[in-house]
């Protein structure tokens, strides 16, 4: 035991210092950034934006640091000028290539075999971004934006931005750096297409209903698990709440599998199909799994009619579980000895009142419980 503890020790500290050597490198590599950043452009306050005149146009650019919050720091240089499209492009990458070879995404083409390789191009106006990208000096100033280190061209309809998060570049910044930000941002913004987007336009609202139906159903999903989970374990409480996860993934994983095909079938074809998909699939996971779960704690017990099987166990430990002292979901359980072969205690969850009336060694529980519909033996009730 004194040997476990021991390393179980080493463990913990090990991991601790671990994290303080990489808040402290992040830290160092945050001040550097900043360092270069403001030998560049000059001092710069996070978060408060700074007006930058190029050429006639106005620009404005910031920098963000979220300390202590992990999240990365980011630089942004950004204009306004109202069109009549929109558009976000990054880096391309393992991501956007298989879901693009398996005929899920659809994006533009410029033409440019070295460009379109190099970036994906997510939009819900089509012609108005293929009129943007025709432009030859278009595209070079793109490129030159990424080649500087901005990792995302970004324009709303009313605002053009680039953006390079997280800020951390291992040089000094080219002389210069923010004027030929501001120059290729102008390059690009400049002459914008007068195009209407009337059937795309249709199509991007019917996109966005479907997106936000999604996202709410999504909500109910989270919502759904976590309330099917506190019901199974409420009202039919099993002794081996694994086992239990472990059987309910035999319905849970098809049904998730079932159900991101109709998300990709619901999106298919939009350049951001993949990315919606991505951004909903640990919540659905997650919440299907724990829906298979409590409906097969409730299922096991709704529908066991085997009788009650008395049990007497003697508590040998008990124990107040919580995220924190101050968490008002406070679970209160003993463990006691087992009356199944190859266990040696069993935790049964109890009511707070009956805490303080339990001695270890002493207290001894009269538990009924039953095999369970799945052959899952839940416990039923206990007397002390």
């Amino acid at each position: 035991m004194f040997i476990l503890i021991a390393i179980g020790t080493v463990i913990v500290v090990f991991v601790i210092l671990i994290v303080i050597i990489q808040d402290r490198s992040l830290v160092k590599k945050r001040k550097k950034a900043l360092s270069f950043l403001e030998e560049a452009v000059g001092k710069t306050d996070p978060h408060k934006p700074k007006p930058l005149e190029k050429h006639g146009i106005r620009f404005e650019y910031e920098y963000g640091d979220h300390e202590g919050r992990n999240k990365p720091s980011y630089f942004k240089v950004w204009l306004k000028r109202p069109g009549k499209g929109e558009f976000h492009i990054t880096r391309e990458n393992l991501f956007d290539q298989i879901f693009k070879k398996l005929s899920i995404t659809k994006e533009i083409q410029t033409g440019d075999k070295a460009f379109d390789s190099a970036f994906y191009i997510a939009t819900q106006t089509s012609r108005f971004t293929a009129l943007v990208l025709s432009s030859s000096e278009k595209r070079n100033a793109i490129w030159e934006l990424f080649s500087m280190g901005y990792n995302e061209v970004w324009y709303n309809g009313q605002t053009l931005e680039a953006k390079w998060s997280p800020f951390a570049p291992n040089a000094k910044l080219v002389p210069g750096f923010l004027d030929k930000t501001a120059e290729n941002l102008a390059i690009i913004i400049k002459d914008l297409p007068e195009a209407g987007e009337s059937p795309a336009s249709t199509r991007k609202i019917d996109y966005t209903k479907r997106r936000i139906a999604i996202y709410l159903f999504t909500v109910i999903l989270v919502f759904s698990g976590i309330f099917t989970y506190i019901g199974g374990i409420t009202l039919g409480a099993p002794l081996d709440r694994f086992s239990v996860l472990l059987f309910s993934l035999i319905f849970s994983i098809p049904v998730f599998a079932i159900y991101m095909f109709g998300i990709v079938r619901l999106f298919r074809g939009s350049a951001r199909t993949h990315r919606e998909v991505k951004k909903v699939f640990l919540f659905t996971l997650a919440s299907l799994v724990l829906i298979g779960w409590g409906l097969c704690m409730i299922l096991n017990a709704k529908l066991d009619q085997s009788p009650v099987e008395p049990r007497k166990a003697l508590v040998v430990k008990k124990h107040v579980g919580s995220v924190s002292h101050k968490d008002p979901f406070e679970e209160y359980y003993v463990l006691v000895e087992s009356w199944r072969e190859g266990r040696k205690t069993e935790k049964v969850v109890i009511r707070s009142s009956h805490y303080s009336r339990i001695q270890i060694g002493k207290t001894y529980l009269a538990i009924a419980t039953k095999p369970g519909r799945f052959g899952f033996e839940w416990i039923v009730s206990y007397k002390i």
